[in-house]
Parts: structure tokens; C-alpha cells; sequence
């Protein structure tokens, strides 16, 4: 064939193509354009068509393609096909397939474009790969596992899940026979589900175990119109959760007919008063032999009418879904004996119809045991309430109860005014830490034995309490129990029992002393006067006696002495009598004392001063003798030639006063400091300071049984203090 011919085979061909055929140059110039493609832009001829650009029909991102691309093809590059939008002249947007490919027209260098309109084949495809894409959807639905297969078994589908199953991806998966991959195990059981399906054409149902999961699996049998299984779409499920509830509520539902079965309780299901269950213990109580004799009776037949009310009145509430308290209930027994019993009512469903559960339990003897702990309770309540110790229980370091005792003994209106007091507050400071040492042993369950501690009353007054705690529940909660007995009264009885003791054996002492001293002190003086009688006598007989006024003179002084020791020794032996304690002014006190000693005072010019003087509780005469004796003492044991000074004060001590009678005498030596008090002790010669040594001995013992002391400070040669203590008047010093 000649090259005219071809040419003109070509341009035949390209004038009767279907698809449009464009040649434009470089800048986009149409050169040329067959019929196909002036009908696809809507021109009316090629003249039209050539006076425009080719790049006007495409979207401007395109048309940039399109330039670019036709540089590449200058330049001797290959184009792959480009699918691209392309507008028509009336404003419609089609999808086109174009070829570019470089070409020489008409000698100058060119762009030949081929456009398909691939439109309604693009639309075949998107419905076909939506369908596909929706099918896939489905079948990766929440369904655990899910394939479409043919008639013959071939899978056509098969979601994600299923396809990990297997080992494999849903794409390497389609076109596979089922029984080829499925375990060898699993395919045994399904055939038979599968052939079931295809025979019946209707779904069947089964579930299957594969490892440790369950599955409640469907074969869905689709039949064309004709009637004919064409494929099966089976579904499954996985309802390991499904089962192991169901597992556990079996157990569940065997242990609670194994704890009915067992309960030591009689329990009772009714329907409307009939009764439809009975465990065995309520099967005993009615004395049936077995359930057929029980079920179908009336509740309210092991109830006695005297209390169907309120039992009728639960179960009304009960069937409303309200919560029924325990009700206590006589039951009568198959003996016919009545029994108390407490009941529980529930809302139940029994084989499927609401119910009431009834449990009965025996209190028959639980009663008598809350009978005996009332007695009891009432017995412990009227000993505590009636006993004269304050009994008082604390929580916490606060009193949570108090006897009415408390309220007598402590000194307060009402022992509720107690309640919620820190029972530290009734102590004294003093015994705090014994008392709290206690209170934590009682706590620990440490056995403690009873305390003396010093209390404050409600009037401010200081008493002796005795008290032993022991730990106990109150209200339900751990407590403290403390007993208090008020043993003031007994310890001033003590006390005064250990003065008699210590007086009386002072006495006694006294007595052997008085004993060994009259033999000889009492017996001087009455040789004296026996030896100068005689030697009167023999003188007298013999010759006349110019003597005689001296020895009767010594006769006197001995007659004289002796009457003093004599007279004493009775003021020393009066002190053992009972004392008149009272309030006593010490300044009127030492005015009588010095009143009374107002002639030695005179002779000797003493000066004698004093502080003010207190208000004490004290036998005043006896006072007087004491402060008699020490000032006498002081002008006695005077330095020669020295005018006696004694000065009296008085300063607080504790409970107590203490009084100081200091001098300017010639002093005691220190070792004389407790010797000095002995009865009849001399530390002088009699000729140079005359006494009987009685003085000081009465001044201790007086002091001692007002329940103070006496002693004596001094230095030999430059005076001495004899200090004494008496208490103060009702309890305080002044």
C-alpha cells in the first residue's frame, strides 16, 4: 500500500473513532479535532473548535497537568493514561481516560490527545466496589465470625475475624474451599449443620466449642427464585461470657437449693398464701412426711391466729417490693405446742411466678437467754442504782454514766450534771498520775487494785476516795468501770488511831522515863531533908547548934523543889488528856503567857517583841504553857550582864503556820539539840539555873499532839530559835 493510501486509512480511522481525537501544539492551540471530540465540547465545527485552547475544558489543576506533561513528551517522555474530569460546553462534568503521545503535523512538532469518556463505566465499577465494600461492612459487622459461601462451598466472603481465625487474610481466603482450611475437628461437626441447611432450606441453629471459647452459630440457607440453594451465609457469635453466666447461675441456683436443703431454718415458698416449696426442716415442723403433705396448704396454718394479722400486713408489703423487718411469730408445732419464732419475707420469682420466701427461725430459746439478760441487766441495774459507792463509767476519759451516789458523794445536785465531765476534773491534782496509770491498765485489761486518791467535791471541799476500775462494755462500746467509796471519815479514824498508838506508846515511854527518873530526881531532894533533919537533931541533942538556920534553910529550898517537880510533873501528865481543839487568836495567846510570867519580865527589864500573830485551830491553855516555857527558857539562859531581847514570829507552811521564839541567850551546844527535849534532862548545874527539866519535855509533847513539831536552831554563845508548827484554822494557814 502506497503512503497516500495509508494516510488516508488513517485519517478514515480517525475521522470515524469513537473517541475524540485532539492535536493541539505546545501552548494548547487546537490544530486538529476529529468528529467525536467537536461533539464531546459541543462546537459546531473544527473552524470553531481551533479557536480555542484545549486547556479550557479542564479544570484549572488539570490543565497545569496537561502543560507540564506536554513538555515530558517534547522532551521524549512517556505518559501513562490520566483519568481526568472534563467539562462540556453546556457546564456538565464527564470522567475521561486521555493518551498523549508526541507527533510531527503538518512538519511541526505537536501533542495528539485520545479522550474516552469512561463516565457511565466509572459508575458500573463504583457501584460494584460500594456493593463490595458494603458486603465487607456487613460481614465485619459486631459478628464475631461471618462467611458467604456457594452452593458448593467455595467462599465468596469472610469477615476479619474469621479470617485470623484461620491463619490467613480475607483476600488469600476467597475462592477457597471452607473445608480445606477449616481444623479438621471443627469441619467434622459443621458438615452436618451445613448438609441439614441445604436439605431443609431453613436456618439452623448449633453451638460450638472452639478452644476455650464458645460460639452460638447460624447457617443461613439463601434460595433463588427457582427454589435452589445458591449460597450459605453462616454467622457466629461468641457467647463465652453468655455461658460462664450461665454456668455460674447453674452453680449459683445448686448452692442455693444446697443451702435451703441444709438451712437449720424452716423455710417456706408461697404463692398467695399457698404454699409451693418447703425445705426439709419445714417439712419436719409440720410434721408431713414428705413435701406432697405440705404443698398446696395455707401459710397461715403454722401461725397462730394471733398473729396473722401483722404476718398478712408483711406479706402485703413484701409483695410491693418493700423491705419487712424480722417479725417475731408463734408457731404451732406438729404437737400442737406453741413456739416463738422470728419470720423474714422476701419478693421472689419462683418457676417463674412471683413469690413470697418465708424464713422461720426458732428464738424459742434465744428468748429465754434475752430473758435472763434482762434479769440480769435489771438486777446489775438496781445494785448499781441502790449502792451507796459512787459507780461511775467514762468513755474516753468522759463520764458516759453516773449513779445517783455519785451526785451524793461528790456534792452535786444531779449525777446527770455529770455526764460528758472529764472524770479528771473531779481529782485531785495531786492524783492525776495514779489515777491515769490506772485508768490505762483498766483499759488493757490489767487487774488494778484499789486507790486512794484525794477528790474535789461540788463544794469545793478536799475528800479521801477509794476507787478500782475494770474495763466493760457500755452500749455495745468499750468502757471504764470506777467504783469511788468515800473513805475520808475512815482515814481521819486511822489517823486518829495511829496518834492514840503513837501517844500511848510515848506514854509508855514516858512512864519508864518518869520510873527511872523519880528514883532518883524525887528521891535527892527527900535525902536532903532526911540527912539535914538528922544532923539538926544530933546537933541540937548535943550542943547548942548555931548552924541551924542554914540547915533549915536548905530543908526549904529542898521541900520547895520538890513540890515544883512535883506540880510538873501533874502539868505534864495532864497534856495525855483529851484536848479542846478550836480557833485560837495566838496574839491573845502570847498576851496571857506573858501577862502570866509579867513579874520575871519586870525584874530582868527583858524586851520582848512580836510580829503578827495568826489565827490557828489549837487548845489555847496548852499554847499558853508552850510560849510560858520557851520565853521563861530565854530570860533564864540569859548572857550575865546581857538584858535579855526575845522576839516571836509567825510565816506560813504548807497547811501549816510555823512560829519562831528567838533570844540572845548563852545558846545550845548542838549536840544538846534533841537531848534537851528528854524529861527532867539537865544541861546545867542546878546551883547556876535552877528547874526541874520538865519545861521543854511538856512544850514537845504539847506540840505533838496538835499534830506539829517542835525543834531548836542555835550556835553556843549567840542565842538560840526554838520553832514550833501548829495548823492553820479550818484547814488554811491564818
Amino acid at each position: 500500500m502506497s503512503t497516500g493510501e495509508e494516510n488516508r486509512s488513517y485519517r478514515s480511522l480517525i475521522e470515524n473513532s469513537s473517541d475524540a481525537i485532539v492535536v493541539h501544539d505546545l501552548e494548547g492551540k487546537i490544530l486538529y479535532a476529529n468528529p467525536a471530540a467537536i461533539a464531546l465540547v459541543g462546537d459546531k465545527s473544527l473552524e470553531e473548535a481551533m479557536q480555542k485552547s484545549v486547556f479550557v475544558h479542564l479544570p484549572k489543576d488539570i490543565a497545569e497537568i496537561g502543560r507540564r506533561d506536554s513538555r515530558k513528551l517534547l522532551e521524549g517522555q512517556s505518559l501513562p493514561p490520566l483519568i481526568a474530569p472534563f467539562f462540556l460546553a453546556n457546564g456538565d462534568r464527564i470522567e475521561v481516560e486521555v493518551h498523549a503521545n508526541f507527533v510531527n503535523f503538518e512538519g511541526h512538532p505537536a501533542i495528539q490527545v485520545h479522550i474516552r469518556d469512561i463516565t457511565r463505566c466509572k459508575h458500573v465499577d463504583e457501584i460494584l466496589r460500594e456493593r463490595l465494600e458494603m458486603e465487607r461492612a456487613l460481614i465485619n459487622s459486631p459478628i464475631d465470625m461471618e462467611i458467604l459461601l456457594d452452593a458448593n462451598g467455595t467462599i465468596l466472603n469472610i469477615n476479619d475475624n474469621y479470617a485470623g481465625m484461620l491463619g490467613k487474610s480475607p483476600r488469600d481466603l476467597l475462592g477457597v474451599h471452607i473445608w480445606d482450611v477449616m481444623p479438621p475437628d471443627a469441619a467434622a461437626s459443621q458438615k452436618e449443620y451445613f448438609h441439614k441447611a441445604m436439605l431443609s432450606k431453613q436456618t439452623v441453629r448449633f453451638e460450638e466449642k472452639r478452644g476455650d471459647k464458645w460460639y452460638d452459630s447460624y447457617v443461613n440457607p439463601i434460595v433463588s427464585s427457582q427454589e435452589t440453594v445458591i449460597q450459605l451465609a453462616i454467622t457466629s457469635r461468641d457467647i463465652t461470657e453468655r455461658k460462664r453466666i450461665e454456668e455460674a447461675l447453674r452453680e449459683s441456683e445448686e448452692n442455693y437449693r444446697a443451702l435451703v436443703e441444709m438451712s437449720p431454718d424452716a423455710i417456706l415458698i408461697h404463692q398467695e398464701g399457698k404454699i409451693v416449696y418447703a425445705n426439709p426442716v419445714a417439712i419436719q415442723l409440720s410434721g408431713s412426711a414428705n413435701p406432697d403433705g405440705l404443698i398446696g396448704g395455707d401459710i397461715f396454718d403454722f401461725i397462730h391466729p394471733d398473729f396473722h394479722e401483722r404476718v398478712q400486713q408483711n406479706i402485703q408489703n413484701a409483695v410491693k417490693g418493700m423491705t419487712t423487718p424480722p417479725t417475731e411469730m408463734q408457731i404451732i408445732q406438729k404437737d400442737g405446742t406453741l413456739a416463738m419464732y422470728e419470720g423474714r419475707g422476701k419478693r421472689l420469682f419462683y418457676r417463674g411466678i412471683p413469690s413470697i420466701q418465708v424464713v422461720l427461725r426458732d428464738i424459742s430459746e434465744r428468748k429465754k437467754i434475752e430473758a435472763s439478760l434482762r434479769e440480769s441487766e435489771e438486777k446489775y441495774r438496781t445494785l448499781v442504782e441502790m449502792s451507796p459507792d459512787a459507780i461511775v463509767i467514762q468513755r474516753n476519759d468522759l463520764i458516759v454514766y453516773a449513779n445517783p451516789a455519785t451526785a451524793r458523794l461528790f456534792r452535786v445536785s444531779n449525777p446527770d450534771d455529770l455526764v460528758g465531765m472529764a472524770g479528771l476534773n473531779l481529782i485531785h491534782p495531786d492524783s492525776h498520775s495514779v489515777i491515769l496509770d490506772n485508768a490505762r491498765k483498766d483499759f488493757e485489761g490489767v487487774l488494778t487494785p484499789p486507790t486512794e486518791f484525794q477528790v474535789t467535791r461540788g463544794d469545793g471541799t478536799l475528800a479521801t476516795f477509794e476507787g478500782m476500775g475494770r474495763k466493760l462494755l457500755y452500749n455495745g462500746e468499750p468502757a471504764i468501770q470506777v467504783i469511788f467509796r468515800d473513805v475520808t471519815e475512815r482515814k481521819q479514824a486511822e489517823d486518829q488511831l495511829k496518834e492514840y498508838s503513837k501517844t500511848l506508846k510515848q506514854s509508855n515511854e514516858d512512864l519508864v522515863l518518869f520510873a527511872a527518873i523519880a528514883s532518883h530526881d524525887l528521891q535527892e531532894p527527900i535525902r536532903t531533908i532526911v540527912t539535914y533533919a538528922q544532923l539538926l537533931r544530933t546537933e541540937c541533942r548535943e550542943r547548942p547548934c548555931p548552924s541551924l538556920e542554914k540547915h533549915l534553910q536548905i530543908i526549904e529550898n529542898a521541900g520547895l523543889r520538890m513540890n515544883a517537880l512535883v506540880d510538873n510533873l501533874r502539868q505534864y501528865s495532864n497534856v495525855r488528856d483529851k484536848m479542846v481543839l478550836k480557833q485560837a487568836d495566838m496574839e491573845k495567846i502570847l498576851k496571857s503567857a506573858l501577862n502570866n510570867l509579867q513579874v520575871r519580865i519586870q525584874d530582868t527589864r527583858a524586851a520582848i517583841t512580836h510580829d503578827p500573830l495568826p489565827t490557828v485551830l489549837a487548845d489555847g491553855t496548852q499554847i499558853i504553857q508552850v510560849f510560858q516555857n520557851l520565853i521563861d527558857n530565854a530570860i533564864k539562859f540569859r548572857k550575865e550582864g546581857t538584858t535579855p531581847k526575845i522576839h516571836i514570829s509567825a510565816s506560813p507552811a504548807g497547811d501549816m503556820w510555823e512560829f519562831a521564839v528567838r533570844d540572845n541567850g548563852i545558846g545550845i551546844p548542838s549536840q544538846y539539840f534533841e537531848k534537851i527535849f528528854v524529861l527532867f534532862e539537865h544541861l546545867h548545874r542546878r546551883d547556876a539555873y535552877p528547874g526541874t527539866g520538865l519545861g521543854l519535855a511538856l512544850c514537845k509533847k504539847i506540840i505533838e499532839r496538835h499534830g506539829g513539831r517542835i525543834w531548836v536552831e542555835s550556835a553556843e554563845g549567840e542565842g538560840a530559835t526554838f520553832f514550833f508548827t501548829l495548823k492553820g484554822w479550818n484547814g488554811f494557814p491564818g
